[in-house]
């Protein structure tokens, strides 16, 4: 039994190795020529393909201890060919090209080593900019492997300190999956599969047979659902299914790698996440089940394709997925999910259909958008225009006009643009016209909406002469609001008047009521300094115009709407 055992242990170990290497291998990566970001053992907290809001995740997230810090270094000699600061997205995020043709990327990150640093401070100070989009001239700034390039941090649009990490085609830009090129992360733990869900096709259209998610019972290594077959009566069938992934050393929840689906035993439908393209990420949004995502935030990832899904992340597809069945008959369905280790599990069920299919309830539909061409629709004092392929899959498009009920700040109809749930793959313009009590303060006004989770958000407004527009990529509620207040400034970590040296770092607090900031800087004795906008703070510490004794500083913002604030206090430098 021993040594049974410790033979299946060495055929997994020799399976994974084969794997990873073999993967290297076909995107002419030897084994080893990348290294680990991080001097401190590798445990993720992200995987790539994993689902996130609006796109799928293009990199490995690592965690850094809970802590910020931590030396961040290069993977490979190259040259950094891009430097980006930013109050959102990747924060400080770094790019280095490496002579083998691809690039890596460290987003998040706390700061940059002295060279890089020096380097971006004098673009910075050229622009007048705090936040800047670099390209770096080539072989500029070399580096070499193990490197120091930076701290790890907590910037941009992160939630705790952690580094992301890519590997991406340097020609393309394209994301592949980083540990197809041989990082080790401790894994043995299969795939977990929560319960499906299953559709039927009214013109084409995707619509849900049963109003409750199909349950597994789970045993031996394979999941079974608690009542199979699955009693339908309709000629097409697709099916969604919830999975999750998780990996020794972490308690997160991670993606899956892969799926695959068979239909009797034949192969059916295919997908994994070995390289991705930021031009397909909104994709995401036809890949799932946006409805139930929004509705009950719940994450069904579908084993068919709408029709209006170009994601290439589809190896093997036939029928789009979509399970064409005959009265009576029963067919067998295995899905299998696999994450990167090669550890797997399976669930295995019946469908069958009973009988002839339902006469579906026909309605007229005064106005339908067909998602392969543009759209318009307009009323008296609003209208809209998407051009192809805007959604994903035809729509019956649904239209209300409401008073606001309680929010007198509300200065317009509310519009009830379709409905929340269904997603939109590209921008559409809106334009609104504004009634008389608006038009007097008009380049204060901005198009509101309630976002999917019903929270207010003002869209980027423009007043054209005759119509308030903006761009969005939501249907939804939307109205006019005035947006006339100045945005806040305070102390955060800042004590007036107290002593700091050069190594010191201090942050203000900034809230905005509505539009959000459009622009800010800082002078420091009158000079202009960089000052880094990063979860409503400002933080400073450039004290490049800096005296020894008093210093004057003044912090300034402007929100969307023009309204503009300046914040001066004072500081003693050692």
């Amino acid at each position: 039994m021993f040594f049974m055992k410790l033979y299946t242990l060495l055929v997994i170990i020799l399976s994974a190795f084969i794997s990873v290497t073999s993967n290297a291998q076909t995107y002419g990566i030897e084994e080893g020529y990348f290294e680990a970001p991080l001097d401190i053992p590798l445990v993720a907290s992200g995987s790539f393909g994993e689902l996130r809001r609006n796109h799928f995740h293009t990199g490995v997230d690592f965690k850094t201890q809970g802590k910020e810090g931590l030396n961040v270094v290069a993977s490979a000699k190259g040259y950094v060919s891009r430097i980006k600061v930013s109050s959102g997205g990747y924060g400080n995020a770094l790019y280095i090209d490496h002579p083998n043709g691809y690039t890596t990327v460290y987003g998040h990150l706390k700061s940059f080593n002295r060279v890089i640093d020096a380097y971006l401070k004098r673009e910075q100070y050229s622009k007048r900019l705090s936040e800047v989009d670099l390209i770096v001239p080539a072989n500029l700034i070399s580096v070499n492997k193990g490197e120091v390039v930076g701290l790890s941090g907590n910037s941009g649009s992160s939630q705790g300190p952690h580094l992301h990490y890519e590997i991406r085609e340097t020609a393309t830009e394209h994301p592949i999956n980083p540990l197809l090129f041989g990082f080790d992360l401790e894994d043995t733990n299969a795939p977990e599969i929560a319960d499906l869900l299953v559709y039927k096709f009214v013109d084409g259209v995707s619509q849900l047979i049963f109003n409750e998610p199909q349950q597994f019972v789970y045993k031996n290594g394979n999941y079974t659902l608690k009542n199979t077959p699955i009693m339908v009566n309709e000629d097409q069938i697709g099916f969604g299914i919830r999975v999750f992934d998780s990996m020794n050393a972490a308690s997160n929840k991670f993606g899956i790698y892969e799926l695959r689906m068979e239909v009797d035993g034949e192969p059916h439908f295919q997908f994994d996440f070995d390289k991705l393209s930021f031009e397909e990420n909104r994709y995401i949004n036809a890949h799932i089940d946006y409805a139930e995502k929004v509705n009950v935030n719940k994450t069904y990832q579908r084993c068919y394709k709408i029709s209006g899904n170009q994601l290439s992340i589809y190896n093997e597809v036939n029928n789009n997925g979509i399970l064409n069945i005959r009265d009576n008959e029963r067919y067998q369905i295995k899905i299998y999910i696999k994450d990167f280790n090669n550890n797997e599990v399976t669930c295995t069920f019946e469908i069958q259909k009973t009988g002839q299919a339902d006469d579906d309830f026909l309605i007229t539909c005064s106005n339908p958008m067909t998602h392969f061409e543009a759209n318009e629709f307009s009323r008296e004092n609003i209208s809209i225009n998407l051009a192809e392929n805007t959604i994903y899959e035809d729509i019956c498009f649904n239209y209300q006009e409401t008073k606001p009920k309680s929010d007198k700040a509300i200065l317009s109809s509310v519009y009830h643009l379709h409905h929340k749930d269904v997603p939109v793959h590209q921008a559409f313009e809106i334009a609104i016209k504004p009634n008389e009590k608006v038009i007097p303060k008009i380049r204060k006004a901005v198009i509101c909406y309630l976002d999917a989770k019903d929270n207010e958000q003002a869209c980027d407004t423009k007043w054209d002469g005759q119509y308030l527009k903006a761009k969005t990529k939501s249907f939804g509620k939307y109205y006019i609001k005035l947006d006339e207040e100045k945005p806040k400034i305070s102390p955060g970590s800042f004590k007036r008047g107290g002593t700091y040296n050069a190594k010191s770092s201090f942050n203000f607090k900034v809230q905005d009521n509505l539009s959000g900031i459009k622009s800010y800087n800082a002078r420091l004795n009158g000079r202009w300094s960089v000052v880094n906008l990063d979860k409503n703070r400002f933080i400073f510490s450039d004290f490049k115009n800096a005296i020894k004794g008093k210093n004057t500083i003044i912090i300034a913002a402007e929100d969307k709407a023009g309204n503009f604030v300046e914040y001066e206090t004072y500081f003693n430098m050692k």
